[in-house]
């Protein structure tokens, strides 16, 4: 920049010299001679070419391109900035561009749960300005809806779902004579004695208009499973239609002897919410046998499962009681008719574990 204006300046003071030579008076021939004003324009020319060649020469062109090639990439690299900044601010009006989308989208939003909230409001100041004793106006779906569950007898109880647990046994035989008079006792593996229920489907009546009371029923699937501990196994005499406990006589080791059944469950129960997770049931659970099996396990592997065609006892009567919280829960069932009747006993099992609610 300095370079130019130097430049500049000398092209300037060469113009004013040879302005002021031919500004001044010369003593030659009149105006009007050709010859004379061409020696004048040739003098000037000489003159001013020597100042430019003074001038170019005391120029330093290096320094000047030098300056140039510089300027040339700061400009450059300004306008490179500024095509940045172009960018930037172009992905900032695109933002806020979507926010202001956004923005309007929940402007709408609200507007319409505005009108929502105005609209459910006329209607419950129309509502209200009817007598307890009058119904519900038709237009009213808020208040026909509170009418109708008010109304609603049908109760929603915690009994569908799968429960797991264990089985054990009161009142067994003190033992049972094997083949060669040696006493074994009935006692069952209690990890290995396992209960499993499948409740399908229930339904129940409210006592109240809250529903913290009901009386319902429903139907399911339950199995029982008695692992022993000793080597018996339960044989039935078909002449005289009944069931024994024999010991198992074999020349092989006896690894585990099992017997299973299967019940159709059907319960009648009342169930009390004392509050909104919380409930307990309490009743009775009746069944009946579908399937039974005796299975017996030797220590080569050989198995022996036998089915039989009729029931010890085709009915089951169990006192059940059902604590939880939401859909956890547990249980406990007593049976009050006895599994086995056998030499005047009576084996009663009980089942006991937890509950999972659909």
């Amino acid at each position: 920049m300095k370079t130019r204006m130097i430049l500049v300046a000398m092209l300037l003071l060469a113009f004013g010299t040879s302005k002021a030579q031919v500004n001044e008076p010369q003593q030659l021939e009149p105006k009007n001679d050709s010859t004379v004003v061409h020696g004048e324009l040739d003098m000037l020319m000489r003159e001013l070419g020597v100042n430019l060649e003074y001038l170019s020469d005391s120029v330093d062109w290096k320094s000047f391109e030098e300056g140039m090639e510089k300027w040339e990439k700061d400009m450059e690299r300004r306008g490179k900035d500024v095509e940045k900044t172009v960018r930037e601010m172009e992905k900032k009006a695109r933002k806020m561009e979507k926010k202001a989308r956004e923005m309007e989208k929940k402007a709408r939003e609200m507007e319409k749960k505005a009108r929502e909230m105005e609209k459910h409001g006329k209607r419950q100041e129309y509502h209200y300005g009817y007598h307890n004793d009058q119904s519900a106006p038709s237009g009213c779906g808020t208040c026909e809806a509170k009418k109708n569950s008010k109304r609603s007898l049908l109760f929603d109880s915690n009994w569908s779902g799968f429960e797991a647990g264990l089985n054990m046994l009161f009142n067994t035989p003190s033992d049972v004579a094997n083949a060669n008079n040696v006493a074994q006792s009935m006692e069952l593996r209690p990890l290995r004695s396992w209960y499993f229920g499948f409740n399908i489907a229930d339904v129940g009546i409210a006592f109240n208009r809250r529903h913290t009371a009901g009386l319902f029923t429903g139907v399911g699937l339950g199995w029982n499973n008695f692992s022993w501990n000793n080597s018996i196994t339960v044989e039935y005499d078909p002449e005289n239609a009944v069931y024994t406990f024999d010991p198992i006589v074999s020349d092989q080791v006896v690894k585990n002897s099992k017997h299973g059944a299967l019940f159709l469950q059907v319960p009648l129960m009342i169930e009390v919410r004392p509050t909104r997770s919380l409930y307990i049931d309490a009743g009775v659970m009746g069944g009946l046998r579908i399937a039974q099996w005796n299975r017996v396990k030797f220590a080569d592997g050989t198995r022996i499962k036998r089915y039989y065609g009729s029931n010890i006892n085709h009915f089951k009567l169990d006192a059940s009681l059902r604590v939880g919280s939401d859909d956890l829960g547990f249980f406990a069932n007593f049976a009050l008719l006895p599994i086995f009747d056998m030499n005047n006993t009576k084996v009663h099992p009980i089942s006991f574990g937890f509950s999972i609610n659909f």
